[in-house]
């Protein structure tokens, strides 16, 4: 998609619940988080890192939302951190590249769908 939205929302949905969402300079590694350098989700928030360019800060947006999709569900408390990493980098990839591949005329399918 050449219309690249340049603004990250403050605030979206994942699975009902509203999340908020702070694109911050200089995230780094935590303990607490097993790599934050492009983004991390912790509980209802995500931080994006701001010193990335659009598509990569766009790209851990969708990473981040599903870690935050399996802390809704409670998958991610039964998860090992590492399993839940590789089930999150498998799917982002497969996303990414569906939406490349048929992207507009997913959303033209299901335009108006509730």
């Amino acid at each position: 998609m050449n219309d690249k939205k340049k603004t990250m929302p403050r605030t979206l949905p994942v699975l009902g619940d509203r999340f908020a969402v702070a694109e911050v300079t200089g995230l780094h590694d935590d303990d607490d988080l097993a790599s934050a350098l492009d983004g991390c989700q912790t509980g209802h928030r995500i931080k994006i890192n701001a010193d990335n360019d659009v598509s990569k800060r766009w790209r851990a947006l969708l990473h981040e939302t599903m870690h935050g999709a399996l802390y809704v569900t409670g998958v991610q408390s039964v998860l090992d951190p590492n399993i839940e990493e590789i089930i999150v980098q498998t799917l982002e990839t497969h996303v990414n590249q569906f939406m490349r591949l048929h992207g507009t005329a997913y959303l033209a399918a299901i335009k108006g769908d509730v």
